[in-house]
């Protein structure tokens, strides 16, 4: 199933399918529409999409060198690009930044991770995993929410899901701000799937 996501630009909304930047792509529950603000410099690059690889290559290194665009990028392609040029940690941090300034907490986590010890990471570093963790956390309570209403298979996968989510969140990132949160939100999970709700 495709899930729409609203996006809001330039004061008019348009339905578009979700792509590998939208943080909920194929992973909301049925029926349920994601609304975000579109900042403008992501509606910039997306319209990069419809050049060719190479003229894409071209447009966007006069840009970068005229000083009209800065990174990182929103495409997926570009992403792994832009992650290969970034090798120092003030690169690291630089880019981490803008990526939390953008609502990216994921770019954020995987460009900061490998720079993560270092004392001037460390509250960027934090920073993302909280807001990813509370991102997902809101993603499993919308799971948890539909599967209650559900029965069957249906309440079975969707609690499955939001367990999934959870589990991850525990093991992944123990130190969040919101490491308390989830394990109750997962022992409510636990119940919910033993029919103990």
């Amino acid at each position: 199933m495709i899930a729409l996501l609203l996006v809001l630009c330039c004061g008019s909304a348009q339905a578009v399918e979700p792509g590998p930047e939208s943080p909920t792509a194929g992973e909301s529950p049925p029926g349920v529409m994601e609304v975000r603000v579109v900042p403008p410099e992501e509606r910039a690059w997306d319209a990069l999409a419809e050049l060719d690889p190479e003229s894409r290559q071209a447009l966007v290194q006069r840009l970068l060198d005229e000083g009209l665009i800065e990174p990182p990028v929103v495409d997926a392609g570009w992403r792994a690009d832009r992650r290969a040029l970034v090798s120092t940690v003030e690169e690291r941090l630089a880019a981490g930044r803008t990526a939390l300034r953008a609502g990216r907490p994921d770019d954020a986590i995987r460009v900061l991770g490998p720079v993560r010890d270092d004392p001037r990471v460390q509250p960027f570093w934090t920073e993302a995993v909280d807001a990813h963790v509370y991102a997902r956390r809101e993603l499993a309570g919308r799971w948890f929410a539909r599967g209650v209403r559900l029965t069957g298979s249906e309440r079975t996968a969707a609690l499955g899901e939001a367990r999934e989510i959870l589990v991850a969140l525990v093991r992944d990132y123990p130190d969040s701000v919101y490491a308390e949160p989830v394990l109750d939100a997962l022992e409510r999970v636990e119940r919910a799937l033993d029919g103990t709700r």
